[in-house]
Formats: C-alpha cells, structure tokens, sequence
C-alpha cells in the first residue's frame, strides 16, 4: 500500500503481489503508520476523495478492523480513512487517529456504495483537518451508520459528524454515534449523527455529542435531519455540555421539513453558552414534538450554569404539535427567557438548591401551577424558584397559589403580588433528617394536604415542645397515587432530652389513615438522657396504629405510653418508669436486647399501679432453642397494685454451676413450671438456707406438656465445709408435678434442717447418700406417692446421723471395705422421738468386691436409735452382694435400740458366670483356629508343596490362608464368637518309601469378638487375639491312605466388659493327629473317611476386675474328637469340587474360676456338633495365582458358619 510502511498484517501489501499490484479483494486488520519515514500511496480513488486508507475492500467485501495513524506529516489536500468500502461491502471497526498532521477530511470508516459504515473510531488528537472529519460516512441510500465515534482533544478543523449519511433518497438510519470534544477549535457544525441529502426517510436517534472543552464557533446538534424534503424521525439524541466555549446555537434534535422530534435530551453543566438551547427544532409546521428535555444541570454538581439567550425546550414552526416537553431546572440557572415546555420541574438535593432567574421582558407563560414538579427537599423552609428581572409570570389558568406534591416534599408556590416571583414554602413529607418547628409543635415529615409522611428520623436533644411528630399527616389534596396518601409510617422519634409533652411517632388525621411501623427511641443507645427531661406521653400512632417499636435505651420517666406493639429493652438499665396512675402497658410488647440473668431486673415501674394487657397471671415465659434455659417477664404486685415488670432468667437443664440468690441456691430453677432436670452440683463451702438440684415453680411455660411441671434427674452434692439448712434433689410445687430419680449426696458435712430427694405430687426412685454425713432434721426420699426412694449409708470414718427419716422404700447399706468384725454403726437416728417401726421396706446391703469376704456369723451394726428401739414389720425384704459376684444371706434382727445384720449364708451368684464365658469363647476361637490349620491349611500347604516339585522352581511351596465366620457355643447359657484366622507357612514334599511325607512350618493370627448371654439375660462383650507358631505334617501312602498331625503354641489375649471390666493373657498350645483313606471311585471321584482328634491347652490366669474383685482362672482344657468322611470331583486342583459330612464331640472343654476361693459358675464347651462342608479349588487360566474356598455349616454345640479362602502364589 505505502512505501515502508510499518504493519504487523499487511494483508493487502500480500494480496497487491497476488494479483500483479491491482487492488485486493478486501483487507482485514491491516495496521498502517503514515509519517514523515513512510509517506502515504493513495489507494483510494474516486468518487470518494481521494487518498489514504488503512484498509480498502474492493467489489463487495468489507473493510474490516483497520487502523491508520497520521502523525507529523501534512496531507492537507487529500483525505484519510481507518477504512474503506469501495464496492458494496462494510466498513466495520475501523479507527484512524490523526496527530499533529494536516488532512483535508477524515474518516474513522467509510462505505461507497451500498454497505454499512459501523462502530469506526476517528481520534483526533492534534493539527487541522480543513473540511469536516467523521466517524462513519455513508454514501449510498441503503446503508446505515452506527456506533461510530469521534474524540477530539485539541486541534483545528471544521465540521464533526459522529454519523454522516451523505447521500439523497437515503433509507438506512443514523444509530448510536457519538462526538467527544475534549478541547481544541471546531470552526464549523457538530452532529452527533446527522442525514444530509434530499428525500431521505432514514431515523436519526440515539446520538450523543458532549462538550468537556475547547472552543465551538458554530450550532451543535445531537441529531438532525438537514433537508426540508426529507421525512424521518430524531428521536432520542442528546447533547451534554460540561464545559468549553460554544457561540451558537445548541439543538438536541433538528428537523428541517416535515419529521418527528422525541426523546431529546440536551443538559447544560457548564461551559459558556452564547446561542440559544433547544431541545428540539423543527422548521416545518407539521412536525410533531413530544417527550424532548432540557436539563439546566446535571443534578450532581451545584455549579450554577448561565445561558446567554433564550432557552426552548421545543419549538417548531406555527402549527406544529408540542406534547410532554420538559424543562428540569437541577441548579441555579439564568437565561433570557424559556418557552416550549408543557412541565417544569425542580431538583433539590442537598446542597444542590435550584433557583431559575430570567433576565428578557418577554413573559414567562406558564399554563398552571400544577405543571410545575419538584422532587428532593429544599433545605430551606420557604424560597424563591423563578425570578423575573424584568417581565412578569403569568399563569394561564389564573390559579396563583397551589400545593404541589414532589417525591420527598410538598411545595405551595405562590405568585407574589409584582407577579415577577413564585415562591415557595415546604413541607417535606419524606426522608426528613431535620426537625422544624411552628410556635410549640416539632416534626421531622409533614404534609397538610394528606400525603402519606414516611422514613422521617429527627432527634429532640433540648427544648419545650407541645407536641412532637416523627411523621405528622393531615388535610386532604393531594395528588399522589392512592398508596402514598394519607398514612404515618416508618419514621423515627429519638429523644435524648427536653421538655415534651406528646410525642407521636406517626400521626394522621385523614379518614381511614393508618400510623404502622413507626419508631419512638428513648436515648440514643449511648449516654443516658440529659437532665431534667420531662415526657408526657408517647404514642407509637394516633390510630388503626400496628408495627409501632419503643426502644428504650437508657433509663426514662414518662407519663405513659401507647399504641406500641413493641417495646424493647437495650440493656440492664433501661428502665422505663410510668407516673401516670393506670397507665397502659402491653406484656405481649415486651423485647429485650440483653440477657437475662438470675437476678430480676425491673424493666417498668409504676408506683401508681399499671394497668396491663395480655396479662393472665402467669408469667411470660420463653425457652432457649436448645431448651436448657427459660426467660421470664413477671408481674411484681407492691399493696394490692401491679407495680413492676421484672425479667429474668434462669438454666432449667443440664445446669453444672450452682446460682446463689438471696439464701436460696439452685442447679436448675423454673419460674414458670418448665421441668427442671439434668442439673448437677456440688456445694463445699458458704452458708445456704435452701439448696435445690432442680426447683419448679409457677406456670405460664409454653414447653410440651412432657416438659412441664416436673423435676427430675438432678443431683446435689453437700461436703466438707459447706453450712447448709435444707437440702432438696428436686422440687416441684406445680400441680401434678413429678420429682423422680434426684439424687442428693452428703459427706463429710453437717445439714441443720431438712434433706428430701424429691418434694412433688409424685415422687419415684430418688436417693439420698450419706457418708459420714450429719442431718439435724427429717430425711425424706419422696414426699407424695413415693416409691422407689432409696436411702443409701456408706460405711467411712465415721458414723452418719439424721433425726430421723420418711419416704424411703429402699435403705441401702454399702458396706465397702468395712472389716467383718469390730466395724462402727453405719446409721445413728437422733430425733425419731420413740421407737422406729420399719414395715414395707427393702434392705439391700453391697461391699467392695476386693474386702475381704464376710463369713457366716459375722455382723455389723446397721441402724441405731438413740430415743427408742428399732423394729421390724411386715414385708421387708434383705439382701445383699459382695462386688458383682458374691451373694450374702443376712438375718437382720433388732437388738434393743440397734439394727444388727448378721450373716447368714455367702454364695457366688449366677451372674459370676459372665466374669467366666470370656474364658470358654477364647477357648473356643483357639479350636476354630486349629481347624482352620487342620483343614484348609493342611490341603492348601500339600497342594503348593506338590507344584513345587512339580515344578522344579523351588525345594518347597509357599501359602497363605484366611478363614472366619460366626458361630454360637452353647455353654450352658451360650457365647456368640465372630472372627477371622490367618495362616502362612512353607511346605516341602519329600519321597518316602511308603509314599511322600508333606511338612512344614506355619504362623497363625487370628482375632475375633464375642458376645455372651447368660438365661437371666446378663450380657458381656469383648474381644480375644491369638498369634502363635507351628509346624504340620501329612504322610501319604502309595494305597491312599494317610497320617496328618501339627503342634502349635502361643499367646492369647482377651478382654470383658459387662459387669465389670478386665483383660487376660494366657499361654496355649496344642497337638492334633489324623488319620484316613481316599477311594477313587472313578477318574474324577473320590470319596475319603477320617477320624481326626485335637488337643488344645489354655494356661490359667489371674484378672483383676473392675469392681474389686479378683478372679482365679484355671486352665482350660480342650479333647476332641471328629469322624468324617469328604466326596471330591475333579482330577486337578485347577478345578475341583467337594463337600463332606462330619461329627464332633469336646470330652471336656470347662472353664472355671475362683474369688477368695469360692467358684463362679462354670461354663462348658462339653457336647457333640455336625458338619456339613463344601469347598471349591481353582486356578483361573494363565494365573500364577490359585485359590482354594471352603464353607462349612455347623449345628449341634457349635452353631453357625465359618469359611475361608486359600491363595498360592507362583513365584
């Protein structure tokens, strides 16, 4: 194209040498510098002007994302282009820059001949261009130009079009241009998109020019349609002046013949206006001008702006039709005069206060009042918004005073009596931040013509105030939509001092008017109300009032409250005090922002009385979400008058700390009769008159009635230097109230009163335990229909003493560790005041499993009366245990004013036997490894030892086993063993003279766990482990028959948890022999018989458990015995099938133990089972692997299945 021009694509340098230097068919994306190195080829001929161009697209391609740079270099007679369509094809995203270079025209892209000339950029940086420059050009009658651009930053030239449509009968459109001056001097026109020829119908809309700088010295438009023969519409085009010089005339949209005029907007921010401003200008008659705006600033800067002439919104010649144009006037603006608008409006927003001052005699026409709009809130109470300095304004409907309605406020103008202003006065009805006043009334929203006032928040710090309004609503006459009229909502009243009388957060007097969702706040949530302050009376609303809150942020006085659905507390010393007798208030109201804590804290006093809503007499009551702590609104009455509201709380449940209030301590506490329950704790020091585990009073709880009225599993421990009066587990005064298994626990203390497990309608299972413990006064396990209270004396130190005790069914005696001869008296009664009489009673007696036994005759004193005898009546029952396994008789008899236990007889109990079956399972799990070694083991250790030979590879065979299943031993009660074994070993196969001897060494792990059940259903878990070491050995005669046998020893550790706790290691071993003959009754069957016997030794052992005791464990010994016969198919081991039947019977097999030498019941494995086996042997094809899997099914004293599987490995 150009001689040295610099491109990274030079696509059309590339298609010039393809086609012997005529022009390419299109270029794409073609990047080309002009400068004074690389001057430019002209490639573009006529009948565009001729000159260069970054890209050309010839015939009907596109010239497409081309871009031409000018700089330093004078072209000034010829024209430049980013791109050009020469034939019927586009120019599309083009950009040609221009920088301190002279051209005659320039175009960002241009079409000839039909195409569309779209989003090209023309950036003009510096120098001149003489004629015009644009950012796309058009010449034909069919294209369009769109989304084209041109920047100016300094420079001179003529004419800028953002879109230029240059040629007659034109069809296509003018869309989305755009023309940015930044600086420089424009000596001609600017459009921003602009169709120039004769007959054209094309639209011109939506183009936008804006001035930032520089200077203008002609008319700019947004859009126009230049010739009076043309039809079409400007619609939507906008001119936006920030700042420069402009001398003429600035139109948003043009028409020069019969068109259509809407949507355009032209705003003045700044700059230096010399010609007129019109939004919209038609030459014709019969144009139609509708929607067209002038904004007379932004709305964002306050900046004032000044127009040296006239300003029209719309104008078009006699007879043409005007419609909905506005003038928006958002700051203090001046001109000659305005015309040409059917609406005006005003734009207050902060610090921005428009005011329109006109300078020309020509009178200001406006056509009434109600015309005139005005949105935000002038700052000042009352101003001015249009002044005539000279002329008058005249108001054509003859109104001169009306209330308008604005989106924020309401404004009454007012023609003043030289009719050269109209002024205002406001009210402003929404977002208010101010307060204002009129003689003693305050407010922050106001309307009189019955807007509705919302989202108002003023503060009143000082003062004397009749009345106060956050939001304050009357008369009628407004013309907002029906849902904006007549109401007082969402506004906000914050008071931190003065002198008030009514406050209302909304207020209306319209009919049917509502006062909803309104704020009164009582402080300021951080300092507390200045001195002095004095408050009549607060009212969320006036009437039909809903939503309404009161924070009350800090203590207050005031006369009373009303019409608030809500009332909220911020913290501990937000008290609100009424004086007015009777006044109001709401409990269902109440909301506190703070937790409660067991000390009540007085939100609302009045020492006059209150007279409440929603008030039942039962307290307000609510739950934690995790149900363990209740808060609570209560009524305190002061000489037969309701006084104070107080709220606080209290943990119901699971309570670990003890509260201490006043005399009274407590774990869990309930005012308003939610259960208490779970609660523990443990007092050692103070002075507590009453001390409760869990305490349950009052109603109004809104738990599930299961939840109510009850007090429950808590417990209270009183020791060492504690002083404590009464003491209570649970406590429950609700009706029909339960207090069940409490437990109350004294040592080492002294209670001056009373001690009662559970005090309620219903009282089961509570315990109180003394350990050298002293109570003064009464002892009662259950205060009402008692049953199951149990009174339990541990032996210690020394002896415990109460005055006496009720309500027990149990009395426990713990002996513990109490010698059996020459031990205290466990219980002392002191104030029983004659004989004790004990009918309908249980005496169960228990000692430390590790003390040394008791024997028949031994005795211990149980109970002494120290004013009469003690005897007993009829049904009471005695019993006693030694730790878990030991069972005494005792004879308890009354010996004068003493209670005696003697024994009488001592037995191990049935239950002893479970310490045992751990024992037989581990036997047991050790027998099921010994079959497994037996039998798959054995076949799998012949079968590698035999492809060895085979083979040749190795000396020996190597193989690995693993079995398990879940079997049930009958025991005499039974233990059910789930486990798997492993073995690995080595075997080698030797010729014998009676045929071959297999052997070999072997490892075995196995690990199981069991369960056992006794008949009463006493259950004991755990789990057993073996690992020991063998070596197994097989003759095999050349007759088919066959000898077998292996030895084994090791270690095997269990453990038990049921009764108590404990684990065991023992040593094992054993030794089995076999013996049997194959007949091979075909070529693929056989059929065996063998008699196999085991031997298995467990070494005894000793265990001390977790309940004192010791356990002897003897050795466990194992004989048995199987007889069994095996059917098997199949000549190789690499596919063969067999199954067997089998009896076997353990000669022996009892596990027993002894404690101080008395035996537990023993547990045997004694007994005969059946077999049914089946067992398949593979090796799949290729694999240097080869499997063996077994199943077996067992009934009789062994129940159950076991399995295994069997792999050789091919080295």
């Amino acid at each position: 194209m150009f001689k040295g021009n610099k491109s990274k694509k030079l696509a059309f340098f590339a298609a010039m040498a393809l086609v012997g230097g005529a022009f390419a068919p299109y270029t794409y994306a073609a990047d080309v510098t002009i400068n004074p190195s690389h001057p430019p080829v002209k490639n573009v001929p006529r009948p565009l002007t001729t000159g260069a161009a970054g890209g050309v697209g010839t015939d009907g391609a596109d010239a497409s994302g081309n871009t031409l740079t000018i700089q330093d270099y004078d072209y000034e007679h010829n024209a430049v282009y980013g791109g050009a369509a020469l034939g019927t094809g586009n120019a599309e995203r083009n950009t040609l820059t221009v920088v301190n270079s002279k051209v005659l025209l320039g175009y960002g892209g241009a079409a000839q001949n039909g195409g569309n000339a779209n989003h090209n950029k023309l950036v003009f940086r510096s120098g001149e261009i003489g004629v015009w420059m644009a950012g796309g050009l058009v010449n034909s009658e069919t294209g369009s130009a769109e989304g084209n651009s041109v920047t100016v930053h300094s420079g001179t030239t003529s004419h800028i079009y953002g879109g230029y449509s240059k040629k007659a009968k034109a069809r296509g459109n003018v869309h989305k241009n755009e023309v940015v001056v930044n600086g420089g001097t424009i000596d001609g026109k600017i459009k921003g998109g602009v169709i120039d020829e004769a007959k054209s119908t094309g639209n011109v809309t939506e183009n936008t020019v804006t001035i930032n700088g520089g200077t203008v010295k002609d008319a700019v438009y947004g859009g126009a349609i230049e010739k009076s023969n043309s039809t079409g519409t400007a619609a939507g085009n906008r001119v936006t002046i920030n700042g420069g010089i402009i001398q003429k005339d600035i139109i948003g949209g043009f028409v020069r013949g019969k068109g259509t005029l809407t949507g355009n907007i032209v705003t003045i921010a700044g700059g230096e206006i010399e010609g007129e401003v019109y939004a919209a200008f038609s030459d014709n008659s019969k144009s139609v001008l509708t929607d067209n705006v002038v904004n007379l600033g932004d709305g964002e800067h306050a900046a004032p702006v000044n127009v040296s002439k006239f300003v029209w919104v719309a104008r078009g010649r006699y007879g043409a039709t005007s419609s909905g144009n506005t003038l928006n006037v958002k700051t203090r603006a001046e001109a000659d005069s305005v015309g040409g608008f059917e609406k005006l409006n005003f734009y207050f927003k902060e610090a921005i206060q428009p005011k329109l001052t006109l300078r020309k005699s020509m009178d200001l026409k406006i056509a009434s009042l109600n015309d005139i709009g005005v949105y935000g809130s002038p700052q000042m109470k009352s101003g001015t918004l249009i002044e005539k300095e000279r002329g008058k304004i005249k108001i054509k409907d003859g109104v001169t005073s009306a209330t308008v309605t604005g989106d924020t406020a309401e404004m009454t103008l007012r023609l003043d009596s030289t009719e050269k202003k109209l002024d205002y006065t406001r009210l402003i009805f929404k977002g208010a931040t101010v307060a204002e006043s009129e003689g003693t009334d305050t407010w922050g929203g106001r309307s009189t013509i019955g807007n509705t006032t919302t989202e108002n928040a003023i503060t009143i710090d000082s003062g004397s105030h009749t009345n106060v309004y956050g939001g304050w609503t009357t008369g009628t006459g407004s013309t907002a939509a029906a849902e904006r009229r007549g109401n007082s909502t969402k506004n906000t009243v914050t008071i931190t001092g003065g002198t008030i009388g009514t406050v209302y957060g909304g207020f209306t007097d319209v009919v049917n008017g509502t006062t909803h969702d309104n704020t009164v706040n009582l402080g300021d949530g951080a300092h507390p109300l200045a001195p002095a302050t004095t408050i009549v009376e607060l009212y969320g609303g006036n009437r039909t009032a809903t939503g309404n809150t009161l924070n009350v942020n800090t203590a207050a006085t005031v006369g009373r409250i009303e019409n608030f659905s809500t009332v909220a507390f911020k913290n501990a010393s937000s008290k609100l005090t009424l004086t007015q007798a009777g006044a109001h208030f709401d409990l269902d109201a109440i909301q506190a922002d703070f937790a409660a804590t067991e000390n009540p804290i007085t939100l609302v006093h009045n020492e006059h009385g209150l007279t409440l809503m929603n008030y039942t007499g039962k307290v307000k009551s609510t739950l934690s979400v995790d149900g363990t702590r209740e808060t609570n609104i209560d009524v305190i009455e002061t000489a037969g008058r309701k006084t104070d509201i107080v709220r606080y709380g209290y943990m119901i449940k699971d309570a670990r700390a003890a509260t201490t209030l006043g005399t009274d301590t407590w774990g869990g506490r309930s005012r308003a009769g939610n259960t208490t329950t779970g609660n523990a704790i443990t007092i050692d020091s103070g002075t507590h008159t009453n001390v409760y585990g869990g305490w349950t009073t009052g109603t109004g709880s809104t738990a599930p009635a299961d939840k109510r009225g009850d007090s429950t599993k808590n417990s209270v421990t009183i020791k060492d230097n504690a002083v404590v009066t009464h003491v209570y587990g649970g406590f429950t005064d609700v009706a029909g109230g339960r207090a069940e298994h409490n437990i109350v626990s004294l040592k080492d203390v002294t209670v001056t009163g009373t001690v009662t497990g559970g005090r309620g309608t219903v009282t089961r299972d509570n315990v109180i335990r003394l350990r050298n413990a002293k109570v003064t006064g009464l002892v009662t396990g259950g205060t009402g229909h008692g049953t199951g209270n149990t009174l339990a004396v541990y032996y210690s130190t020394g002896t415990s003493e109460i005055g006496d005790f009720d309500g027990i069914q149990n009395l426990h005696f713990d002996l513990e560790s109490a010698p059996p001869r020459g031990a205290h008296t466990l219980l002392k009664l002191t104030a029983v005041g004659g004989d004790k009489h004990l009918v309908g009673m249980k005496i169960d007696f228990h000692r430390d499993g590790a003390a040394q036994k008791f024997a028949p005759g031994d005795q211990i004193t149980l109970m002494e009366n120290t004013n009469g005898r003690v005897s007993l009546g009829e049904n009471v029952t005695v019993q006693g245990t030694d730790g878990i396994s030991r069972d005494y008789t005792f004879d308890v008899v009354s010996e004068g004013n003493t209670l005696i236990g003697r024994v009488a007889q001592v037995t191990m109990n049935e239950q002893s036997k479970s310490i045992v079956e751990t024992r037989a399972g581990a036997s047991a799990f050790l027998n099921d490894g010994a079959d497994f070694t037996a039998g798959p083991g054995m076949d799998a250790a012949k079968k590698e030892a035999r492809a060895a030979v085979q083979s040749g590879s190795a000396p020996y065979g190597i193989w690995a086993g693993m079995g398990g299943g879940s079997l049930r031993h009958e025991t005499g009660s039974y233990v059910d063993m789930k486990g798997w074994n492993l073995g690995v070993g080595w075997a080698r196969e030797n010729a014998v003279q009676v045929g071959t001897l297999t052997f070999g060494p072997f490892i075995e792990y196995g690990r199981g766990s069991y369960d056992s059940y006794l008949d009463d259903g006493t259950h004991g878990s755990g789990k057993t482990n073996y690992l020991g070491a063998g070596m197994m050995a097989k003759i095999e005669t050349k007759s088919h028959n066959w000898v077998d046998g292996s030895l084994r020893i090791g270690r095997t550790k269990s453990d038990y948890t049921g009764l108590a706790n404990y684990d065991t290691t023992s040593t094992y071993y054993g030794v089995q022999v076999g013996v049997g003959k194959d007949f091979h009754v075909s070529e693929n069957d056989t059929i065996g018989a063998y008699v196999r016997y085991a031997y298995a030794h467990t070494a005894g052992t000793s265990a001390h458990l977790s309940s004192g005791e010791t356990f002897d464990f003897n050795a466990v010994n194992s004989h048995r015995l199987r007889i069994g016969t095996r059917y098997t198919h199949g000549a190789t081991a690499l596919s063969q099938f067999y199954a067997g039947l089998a009896w076997e019977y353990e000669f022996d097999g009892d596990t027993r133990a002894t404690s101080q030498g008395d035996s537990a019941p023993s547990p045997s494995l004694k007994g005969g089972s059946a077999l049914l086996e089946l067992g398949y042997r593979f090796a799949p094809q290729d694999s240097r692997m080869s499997y063996d899997l077994n199943l077996n099914g067992w009934r009789g004293k062994r129940q159950g299945i076991t399995g295994g599987v069997s792999v050789k490995w091919a080295f």
